[in-house]
């Protein structure tokens, strides 16, 4: 199919324009619509460098794609004018009216922003990059060191950020990109989780308080202190084979506790042994488990 001349394609153009205005066709109506919408991106990477709101570009397309509608609706032929700089000016009043609605600053704020960029423009192409000092800047806005500082202070504000914009963990491009959210999540637990853990140790500690006396010996010194069953079992006066059997017996106590106490039976049904708080080991040891043998 041979390609069409910029003469032959501007006809074609005006057909569409004659067809929707004269005969109020829909179809050419999209038609238009669908053809100039290269204007909202062009317009869109022309506005947002200019402005410090982060807005998501998708929001900011929708704008200027109605605008541009609005705009194919209301463009009189008879006026001679060109479409395109008759829909530019359309979207750009359109996007920064969106973008002026969502900025949660102060206009006062942006007004300010924008004196001290002009100014530190103006200064940079005066005195070189690198040269401009707080004093040449307090001078450029006729104001005290005190008043300037006061003046940058109040124009200088938090930005907000999606949490799922990705972020690149060096300043290689190739290197690789992590969610800011990822970035500032906390290992630690989250505030239930930590009252769960510490009801869940505080419930085992009291399970453990039950265990005959040998028995809790050998739980303590093995998971709170990290001592091998085998230098447990010298220390009780018993076997190894004895130790491990103690081990295993306290390990099968414990899971009937606690499953009691989690509600699978009433908590009166549970044992009352005797001297149930009693720590035959004492105060010496640190109570915090360690990692399993």
């Amino acid at each position: 199919m041979a390609k069409r001349t910029s003469a032959e394609y501007q006809v074609a153009l005006d057909e569409l324009w004659a067809n929707y205005k004269r005969k109020n066709c829909q179809r050419s109506r999209e038609a238009l619509s669908e053809h100039y919408r290269y204007l909202v991106a062009k317009t869109r990477t022309r506005i947002v460098p200019m402005v410090p709101v982060r807005i998501c570009p998708e929001d900011l397309d929708t704008e200027g794609l109605m605008s541009l509608i609005r705009a194919v609706d209301q463009f009189d032929l008879d006026r001679k004018v060109k479409f395109e700089s008759y829909a530019i000016s359309k979207i750009r009043g359109a996007m920064l009216e969106y973008l002026r609605k969502e900025d949660w600053v102060p206009r006062s704020v942006r007004t300010k922003q924008k004196l001290l960029n002009r100014m530190e423009d103006e200064l940079m192409l005066r005195n070189g990059a690198g040269n401009v000092t707080d004093e040449d800047r307090a001078r450029y806005l006729e104001l005290s060191q005190d008043a300037f500082y006061a003046l940058y202070v109040e124009a200088t504000v938090m930005q907000m950020i999606s949490l799922d914009d990705a972020q690149s963990d060096s300043e290689h491009e190739e290197s690789d990109t992590l969610a800011i959210l990822d970035s500032v999540r906390s290992t630690n637990p989250d505030p239930y989780t930590q009252a769960l853990l510490e009801d869940r140790k505080a419930l085992l500690q009291k399970c453990i308080g039950w265990l005959p006396e040998l028995e809790r010996t050998v739980v303590r010194l093995y998971y709170y202190q990290g001592v091998t069953l085998k230098e447990i079992s010298s220390r009780i006066g018993r076997s190894e084979s004895r130790a491990h059997q103690l081990h295993s017996q306290a390990i099968n106590r414990l899971s009937g506790f606690l499953a009691r106490q989690q509600g699978l039976f009433f908590p009166e049904v549970l044992p009352a042994p005797d001297a149930m708080m009693t720590d035959p080991i004492g105060d010496a040891y640190d109570l915090e488990p360690v990692a399993c043998r």
